[in-house]
């Protein structure tokens, strides 16, 4: 936004500023530094996310607080689907929501800490099963099976 606002102030045309929008309109009244930029839905130049990997096809970039994009921690998302975290785990795993991008994301914070979280779209994911007539105990019963048997390992004497 800085390099807008110094080359409008500069009376630089916009195809120079967003060579890629060439549909914006600019319109400059009174004198001062007030610069207003309006984004409006139905009007103007397209709006669309760009790929992360090549933004070169953007006019411009906003970055996304990827921690607003993915708010809920496990025992977060367990009690907003109202289920306990083990049940929770076993229904994420069920329905593969780990291995989703739109639905969980790890955040590398050290090498020890990497803690998973979980997005609105895996919340509606897990309620539209449970309300489609998944069965959480036949779930519950799959995941317990796939378990390791506790005192399976013996000791060696």
């Amino acid at each position: 936004m800085d390099r807008v606002e110094k080359a409008v102030r500069e009376g630089k045309n916009i195809g120079v500023v967003f060579p890629r929008l060439a549909t914006v309109q600019m319109n400059k009244s009174g004198e001062g530094p007030t610069v207003k930029v309006r984004f409006m839905k139905k009007e103007g130049a397209p709006v669309r996310i760009a790929a992360g990997d090549d933004p070169s096809e953007a006019g411009a970039i906003r970055e996304v607080d990827m921690l607003n994009r993915y708010p809920y921690t496990a025992t977060q998302l367990a009690r907003r689907v109202r289920l306990t975290p083990n049940r929770s785990f076993a229904v994420r795993a069920h329905l593969a929501l780990d291995a989703d991008d739109d639905c969980s994301r790890e955040f590398v914070l050290s090498d020890k800490q990497k803690p998973r979280r979980f997005s609105d779209k895996a919340v509606r994911r897990v309620r539209e099963a449970i309300d489609g007539g998944l069965d959480l105990d036949a779930v519950w019963a799959a995941y317990v099976a796939k378990m390791p048997k506790r005192g399976s390992r013996r000791r060696a004497a």
